[in-house]
């Protein structure tokens, strides 16, 4: 009897030191793992990690590649508008700007960047639809868009052809782009059938214009468009979605270029 009172007494000691070094790893790896804030904060070795955590993150924030996209006319206008509501102008590095010649449309952009053209050509109120009056408010103020684009690496410009603007300032602003040494790249629209021939050989012939000067150029047509939308979709969601892709183009490229990936791709590529 005594024997085995003494064999439990000897595996009941077994089964509470097992009992006590399971705790102990237990409360050993929550300490470890969830409580790291218990360290003391002035300690070196934690100091140096966080300052290469918070140098690391601004690393990410910050792209040494600079560019800019710039909306002009009321198409581009609208394609800048849609970036900034979709977010783009808070989590990327890419600077937008709205030129135009209505200053009225200038008012209601959301971008922080602003260039009103032609202060004595169209004097605040428009093309007109006339591209020659938008490529004279253009041309007054080329040294402000030279201004603008100083300094960029990439410039994107962006417009909705067979307007008065678009069509007639496109160009001038490519023009400023590449001489400012400016990697240029076109993102225009052709416009819908239903809105006229006058329309579309304005588009044409400004998309030839423009194409002298960029480096590429994404030509969008919004006919093409309509099979993506639904028979019967209202007027004002067309033009929603021609803005849209314009902003797909910008986004895509930009993002390849500013944001790391699996396969790395850099601006010098």
């Amino acid at each position: 009897f005594l024997k085995c009172t003494e064999a439990s007494m000897s595996a009941l000691r077994r089964c509470r030191a097992a009992a006590l070094l399971a705790c102990f790893l237990a409360a050993s790896t929550h300490c470890a793992y969830v409580q790291p804030h218990l360290l003391h904060k002035n300690s070196p070795r934690l100091a140096g990690a966080s300052a290469r955590a918070r140098s690391t993150v601004r690393a990410q924030a910050e792209s040494p590649c600079v560019i800019k996209v710039l909306g002009v006319g009321g198409g581009g206008g609208n394609a800048v508008n849609r970036m900034i509501q979709y977010g783009q102008a808070q989590d990327s590095a890419v600077e937008y700007w709205a030129v135009n010649t209505d200053i009225q449309a200038l008012d209601a952009s959301l971008s922080p960047n602003r260039l009103g053209l032609g202060a004595g050509t169209s004097r605040g109120l428009g093309a007109g639809g006339n591209p020659d009056m938008g490529m004279a408010a253009a041309e007054e103020s080329f040294e402000q868009l030279s201004q603008m684009v100083a300094g960029s690496d990439m410039v994107f410009v962006v417009a909705g052809m067979g307007g008065g603007t678009g069509s007639g300032a496109a160009p001038i602003v490519a023009e400023c782009a590449q001489s400012a040494g400016a990697l240029t790249v076109g993102v225009v629209t052709k416009p819908f059938s239903f809105e006229g021939m006058r329309r579309t050989r304005q588009a044409d012939s400004a998309i030839g214009k423009l194409a002298e000067n960029v480096d590429a150029m994404i030509v969008v047509s919004n006919d093409r468009l309509l099979d993506l939308v639904e028979e019967g979709t209202p007027l004002q969601e067309a033009f929603c979605v021609a803005d849209d892709i314009l902003r797909q183009g910008v986004v895509g490229i930009s993002d390849i270029i500013i944001k790391p990936g699996l396969i790395n791709v850099d601006f010098a590529d």
